[in-house]
């Protein structure tokens, strides 16, 4: 049962760390209230500055330096942990070892499953070392819960834009809807065209000292455009599923979850990603460019004439 609980605390917390740290209007509501913010990271680290004050510590792949106070539990996947402030809570290391500097203080527990935690003196644990003898858990245990908190992050931030965005403009999935429907080939020119040459752009532009800024703008400038055209590809293929005159979300809905299944298989799931962001891209184009074409009195959101729909064979 002891073995036990260290893992199920971390991974809850995990979970709820996540949940706090993609919904920016709660966090923010929290932030103005609450300095001790969870701190929760999915690549990389995290430090907590002597004089800050955190609650739970998650990180599952980086370093850990903990300087100042952190009112709850520390827990590090894969990566060592240097505590020279204080942890009110447990410490928990998986996969790396765990160092208290001179005058570190853990008033919880302190669970390993790698490297003995070392202690310099004047070091204080008011609780218990544990070695849970971790070893012989698979390191690819790890990398799976970093691939679906990853995961599970992007799916609940687009989620949330993407209902946005049906409910607020309508007649644009609309419009996107039958640019990819009736002009799917130049859709899909178009986007990887437009992809390309922003990707080849920007590289070109980062040449010259002068051009640095033009260049950052325009690869920065496709993280959004690419989770626009996810988005647009999402509802297009939602719209093809569902009935006729289905609300704009409830098609959103269906095809989003359709793509973030599929985004679930590792290698397969990415190249299916970014070719939907891409395709959804040419729609944005197509659609902008049927929207306000010269000579055309057709509103966005009405299909081309029957003459100007491709036959099928």
């Amino acid at each position: 049962m002891r073995r036990a609980r260290p893992i199920r605390t971390a991974l809850a917390t995990l979970c709820c760390a996540l949940l706090a740290a993609i919904m920016p209007a709660a966090a923010s509501a929290q932030d103005s209230s609450d300095d001790e913010r969870d701190r929760i990271v999915i690549v990389g680290g995290a430090t907590v500055d002597a004089g800050d004050t955190a609650g739970d510590v998650i990180v599952v792949e980086g370093p850990v330096d903990v300087a100042g106070t952190v009112t709850g539990n520390v827990v590090a996947f894969e990566g060592d942990v240097t505590v020279s402030g204080t942890v009110e809570g447990d410490l928990t290391t998986f996969a790396g070892q765990a160092r208290l500097a001179e005058g570190a203080r853990v008033e919880g527990d302190i669970f390993y499953g790698d490297e003995e935690p070392e202690l310099a003196p004047g070091a204080v644990v008011e609780g218990e070392i544990s070695d849970e003898d971790w070893s012989d858990i698979d390191a690819g245990a790890f990398a799976a819960i970093g691939f679906f908190a990853v995961w599970l992050a992007v799916t609940l931030s687009l989620l949330v834009l993407g209902v946005a965005l049906a409910a607020l403009f309508p007649r644009a999935a609309a419009a996107t809807y039958l640019a990819g429907r009736y002009s799917l080939g130049a859709a899909i020119g178009l986007g990887f065209a437009v992809f390309f040459g922003l990707l080849i752009l920007g590289g070109l532009a980062l040449v010259s000292l002068l051009g640095i800024p033009l260049g950052l703008s325009l690869l920065l400038a496709m993280v959004p455009l690419m989770a626009l055209g996810y988005l647009v590809t999402s509802h297009a293929l939602g719209s093809r599923i569902v009935s006729e005159g289905t609300h704009p979300i409830v098609a959103f809905l269906v095809g989003f979850a359709i793509l973030r299944a599929v985004a679930l298989i590792p290698a397969f799931g990415a190249l299916v990603s970014f070719v939907a962001a891409v395709i959804g891209l040419g729609m944005m184009v197509v659609a902008g460019w049927r929207a306000g074409g010269s000579g055309s009195e057709r509103a966005a959101g009405e299909p081309p004439p029957p003459e100007a729909r491709p036959t099928r064979a």
